[in-house]
Order: structure tokens, then C-alpha cells, then sequence
């Protein structure tokens, strides 16, 4: 059984129907807080998705900052 806390939400991407994306700060198993890009079923049921230590978080970054360009106002 999985069995999660969301902490912290930092983002709601995108809602279709039942369903939002999500990026959150979540206790997976009691363990410590992570992001954690995942869809969310209405009702809180996570579904598939992605969670990403510091680390990996911050490289996502770096590779998300080389793909998309800066805005310029």
C-alpha cells in the first residue's frame, strides 16, 4: 500500500477532468520531504509520477534553464 503525505504544494501545472498535475514537496512511506512531479486523481490518489531528490532536482533545473529560453521583457 502506498502511503503519502503532500507537505507542500508549489504548483498546480495543469487540471483535466478528474485529474491535476502536480508539483509538491511529499513524504513518501513516512520518509523525509522530496519534489514530486506527479498527476493527482481529484480525490488524492496519487498516480503516476516523479520524485526527485535535491540533487536531481537542481540538475533539472540546469537542463530546463539550457532548453527553454529566458524571457525577455
Amino acid at each position: 500500500m502506498v502511503t503519502c503525505d503532500v507537505i507542500k504544494v508549489l504548483a498546480t501545472l495543469s487540471e483535466t477532468g478528474e485529474t491535476a498535475k502536480r508539483l509538491t514537496v511529499t513524504s513518501w512511506h513516512g520518509g523525509p520531504g522530496k519534489l514530486d512531479l506527479r498527476t493527482w486523481a481529484k480525490e488524492g490518489k496519487p498516480l503516476k509520477g516523479c520524485t526527485l531528490t535535491d540533487e536531481e532536482a537542481r540538475r533539472l533545473r540546469e537542463a530546463l534553464e539550457r532548453f527553454i529560453p529566458p524571457v525577455v521583457e
